[in-house]
């Protein structure tokens, strides 16, 4: 079977803020050590039917273990006392290009965090390849300081002359 969604891309406009949210589907495990894109996006799909609209929030994956991993459609960072932190590879999480590219920008520490961990964070923000970097204003009950987030500026900004250099 083949499933094909064909929509017109409307891309935000830099720095519009996100709601999270936690999903209760579960990440399914990876298939070997690390997780790489592919057709095996069947929970992906599940989650989404969780989330009315993924233009104003993302939903939270945690695994089996109760580990964070990712969005339905991105990689989460987190900031906390100004360091960086963003869930480990091995649990479950793909190694996105623009994941890849932040931890670049700085370091970062990458673990196994619990959900709590993540609401006792000063910034937090998601990243993908088509939205780059999305910043976030809250988690459920949970503020956040969204766009205003001086590590979410100080990478962002970055991010941009980054692009910048590589496709000029």
């Amino acid at each position: 079977t083949v499933i094909m969604f064909v929509k017109p891309l409307r891309l935000a406009e830099p720095h519009t803020e996100k709601t999270l949210r936690w999903l209760t589907t579960i990440r399914n495990s990876p298939e070997q050590t690390e997780r790489y894109k592919s057709h095996h996006y069947g929970n992906n799909v599940l989650a989404r039917f969780e989330m009315p609209s993924l233009a104003t929030e993302e939903g939270i994956f945690v695994n089996a273990a109760g580990h964070i991993v990712e969005g339905v459609t991105s990689n989460v960072f987190w900031v906390k006392d100004n360091k960086l932190y963003t869930p480990a590879l091995k649990t479950g999480a793909l190694n996105g290009i623009t994941r890849q590219l932040i931890m670049s920008l700085m370091p970062t520490i990458e673990g196994e965090f619990t959900k709590q961990e993540l609401e006792q964070a000063d910034e937090c923000f998601i990243t993908n390849a088509v939205q780059e970097l999305v910043p976030i204003k809250s988690l459920e009950n949970t503020l956040f300081k969204g766009a205003t987030g001086s590590v979410y500026q100080k990478l962002y900004t970055a991010y941009q002359q980054l692009l910048e250099e590589r496709l000029c």
